[in-house]
């Protein structure tokens, strides 16, 4: 076997000869040569008490594995990268020197064997502090451990050493995607196991390094992912519809499932839901109407249908709340009777009581005015018709005079009225007559205080009459529209609340006597039969968006069955004719039908309550926000974890 001199001369005569192949062989085995001859003697494997003797202190702390730990830090931390970059560096020399003339390959090749000579020397010197200690297996956990510190220092918030940030931010950002998941591990194992510390000198050595760190990087997070989907698939089919947490969970997928992005306004207006009417309660789906989420709209309908029963009687309930609410306003029909029965005996005791007082009231010009003056004769052929007393000329009226001369007005303002309607010019106009009219009642008020009393309680004792005369009115429009559908049901009260004031007709002209209800109706008679047509729109509202939303298939009946799909995975096994294959897939599909009958039924249930169902929307909203934090968490460290494991395989496969 030739020595050291005799392969260097061949490796000159090589490189003289522009033999880049043989020349860069001759290299390699030049520096085995110079590494074996200055390595200490083998010794024999079977002799373990060749070690020396540890007996100081320091021979102790120099020999402990935390030494030799620490050995495996430096190295990898700084031998490595080293490493890495001198086998580059002299790849690259090697390349400038093919290019060089020929007379100067000879001065540029002896640096090069100089560059060589101290990469050798660098490594001998890791070798013998090697070979110094006990066993390789701290050396690696060494290494591995500067790994990983410096993995865990490109976490977030980690380090505020501005020279690491950019490293941090690079690291630290793991994609969210599979596919960029693998890239990233790939990538971060590649360059991780190039740096790995080698046995020998070469850039071979560095790209096999590079190539085991990128594979094992990049297929661990498509590892991971699979074990996720498999584990997700084995918790949500056989573990989670068996405990009462579990089946919540489920639900609240559900729900978040059908509110979409809308959940959040959802579970605000569920929080925040009062009833409109007292005793009328709305589902979920309509008290979250507010929000505008059809698919949601859409499931509370499909509740409406796993339990009919209880769903039409919480509809009775609410028609009897709404009728209990329009009845505080109307009484009853006998209580209306009533009213005006006491109304017309006091008026008859009243105005009897004054008609035949003579008044001293100057009617003065309006005496001489045209309608007046029509209403003075009806007033005098009516006495005479009765055998009463008429005034003549000079004598005083009395109050019953007056008053007939006052209904001669109003039935002359209601023929106006009539005439104008018609199309016709009357001869006064409902104007004129009316302030003609107003000037007498305010004339005779003056002269007969007693009869002003007895038309103030007339007046007074109409106002709650009027208001029972609007509720029965709203009362009736109400309970005909029962078995109408929800909007119409909405539409046709909404309707009867606008016309209701104009129901209330002037007992001697026939025409409105108020065109708005807050001149009919106090202000809590008023939010009562308005909070029945909010309630019923209400309704209505939550049927329209549920039909938007029909085609969504959001609904209660396969809340298991859709918590299984969402894990990427039917729960069933490839079929094959394969009789356990097959036995499985039975008991699947008969659980999932057990299941999701059991599921929607509490569903259905909870939906009944909007406050139970918006508590368990915000759990699930908590829920789901805490899975995806702790997700992003697992997958950046999983695919880090595969960087680093695949930098640890190429630091064992390279022997430390």
């Amino acid at each position: 076997m030739a020595n050291l001199d005799q392969v260097m001369q061949a490796l000159r005569a090589a490189d003289a000869a522009g033999n880049v192949d043989d020349a860069r062989r001759l290299a390699q085995i030049a520096q085995r040569l110079k590494s074996e001859q200055s390595a200490p003697p083998p010794v024999e494997a079977q002799q373990p008490a060749a070690q020396p003797h540890r007996d100081t202190l320091a021979e102790q702390m120099a020999y402990a594995p935390i030494t030799r730990a620490a050995v495996g830090v430096g190295q990898t931390l700084i031998g490595g990268p080293f490493q890495l970059g001198a086998n580059l560096g002299s790849a690259a020399a090697r390349k400038i020197g093919e290019m060089l003339p020929e007379g100067a390959k000879q001065y540029y090749d002896t640096g090069g064997d100089q560059l060589d000579e101290k990469v050798a020397e660098k490594q001998r010197a890791w070798n013998d502090l090697k070979q110094s200690t006990m066993g390789d297996e701290w050396d690696v956990a060494g290494g591995v451990g500067a790994m990983a510190a410096g993995v865990g220092a490109m976490a977030p918030g980690a380090t505020s050493m501005k020279m690491l940030q950019p490293a941090q931010k690079l690291l630290s950002t793991v994609p969210a995607t599979l596919g960029k998941r693998v890239l990233y591990g790939a990538g971060t194992g590649t360059a991780m196991g190039a740096m790995t510390p080698q046995q020998e000198a070469g850039l071979e050595h560095n790209a096999q390094g590079a190539v085991m760190g990128g594979v094992i990087g990049g297929a661990f997070p498509a590892v991971a992912e699979a074990l996720s989907k498999a584990g997700k698939v084995l918790y949500h089919a056989g573990i989670e519809p068996h405990f009462a947490a579990g089946r919540e969970a489920i639900k609240g997928r559900a729900y978040l499932d059908a509110g979409g992005e809308r959940i959040d306004d959802i579970a605000a207006a569920l929080r925040n839901y009062v009833p409109k009417v007292d005793g009328s309660e709305a589902t979920a789906g309509e008290a979250a109407t507010g929000a505008g989420s059809a698919e949601f709209s859409a499931m509370q309908n499909s509740a409406e249908g796993v339990l009919p029963s209880e769903y039409v009687a919480r509809g009775k309930a609410r028609d009897a709340a709404r009728l209990s609410a329009v009845r505080s306003v109307g009484q009853s029909p006998e209580a209306l009777a009533a009213a005006k029965a006491l109304r017309a005996r006091n008026a008859e005791a009243n105005y009897g009581a004054v008609e035949n007082d003579l008044v001293d009231a100057d009617l003065g010009a309006l005496e001489n005015t045209p309608a007046m003056q029509n209403a003075l004769g009806k007033a005098r052929t009516s006495a005479a018709q009765r055998r009463g007393y008429f005034p003549e000329e000079g004598e005083p009226y009395n109050v019953r005079n007056l008053q007939r001369a006052k209904k001669a007005l109003d039935d002359s303002i209601s023929a106006s009225q009539n005439s104008a309607a018609a199309g016709r010019v009357p001869t006064l106009s409902p104007g004129e007559l009316t302030d003609a009219k107003r000037e007498l009642v305010g004339k005779l008020e003056t002269a007969s205080p007693g009869w002003k009393a007895a038309r103030d309680q007339f007046a007074e004792e109409s106002g709650p009459i009027n208001q029972m005369e609007v509720g029965q009115y709203l009362e009736g429009k109400l309970t005909n529209a029962l078995d109408e559908e929800a909007p119409q049901r909405a539409a046709s009260y909404a309707g009867a609340l606008r016309d209701a004031p104009r129901t209330i007709k002037n007992a001697v002209t026939g025409s409105p006597r108020f065109q708005e209800l807050t001149s009919v109706l106090n202000p809590e008679q008023l939010r009562a039969v308005e909070s029945v047509r909010d309630d019923l729109a209400s309704m209505a509202e939550q049927q329209r968006l549920a039909r938007a939303g029909s085609r969504s298939g959001k609904n209660v009946m396969q809340a298991f069955t859709n918590s299984i799909d969402a894990t990427g995975h039917s729960g069933q096994l490839p079929n094959l004719l394969s009789r356990p294959a097959m036995a499985f897939n039975f008991i699947m599909r008969r659980l999932k039908g057990q299941m999701d009958e059991r599921l929607a039924q509490e569903i259905a249930k909870e939906m009944l309550d909007p406050k139970a169902t918006g508590v368990a929307i915000e759990r699930a909203i908590t829920r789901r926000d805490d899975v995806a934090r702790t997700a992003a968490a697992l997958r950046a460290r999983s695919t880090q974890g595969g960087a680093l494991a695949g930098a640890a395989a190429a630091r064992a496969s390279a022997g430390e």
